[in-house]
């Protein structure tokens, strides 16, 4: 109990137990980015990062997942190599598919129109409108990442 990072937990347990008892639906993300956002900071009793050899260690792979990479990077490793290329297409075909489906799937069980055996009225439609509003979006956003590299 001598701890500052002992005492930054209890903190954090309090303010969710706090913010459930006035029954909030983000009381967890309150505590955990409480203590997430105090714990960055260097040069404190409670620092996830402290300064000693494996605080820098720390703090360089911390560098490395938030870095944001440059458009130009992401773009060049796929010019030149065509099967990279044709799975990254294959993965993101198959993340919107799940999310599309999840999403479906939601929203007509929420609106309880979900038959016996588990389907809903046009669904056939819904999946072609969000193929076409996907691929639509791609197109505009390719235009305008198109304008900004020229």
């Amino acid at each position: 109990m001598t701890s500052g990072r002992t005492w930054l937990g209890i903190l954090g347990m309090l303010i969710i137990a706090i913010a459930l008892g006035y029954k909030s639906k983000l009381s967890f993300i309150y505590g955990i980015a409480l203590v997430t956002v105090v714990s960055w900071f260097r040069g404190t009793a409670v620092t996830y990062f402290p300064d000693n050899e494996q605080g820098n260690a720390r703090f360089d792979y911390f560098k490395k997942v938030v870095d944001i990479t440059g458009l130009d990077m992401i773009i060049t490793p796929f010019t030149r190599d065509l099967a990279g290329a044709g799975v990254a297409i294959v993965t993101m075909l198959y993340v919107d598919f799940l999310d599309t489906s999840g999403t479906l799937l939601g929203i007509a069980t929420s609106m309880g129109v979900i038959d016996d055996e588990g389907n809903f009225p046009k669904s056939t439609q819904a999946y072609s409108v969000d193929a076409v509003a996907t691929m639509f979006g791609e197109f505009v956003y390719d235009q305008d990442v198109t304008q900004r590299l020229c």
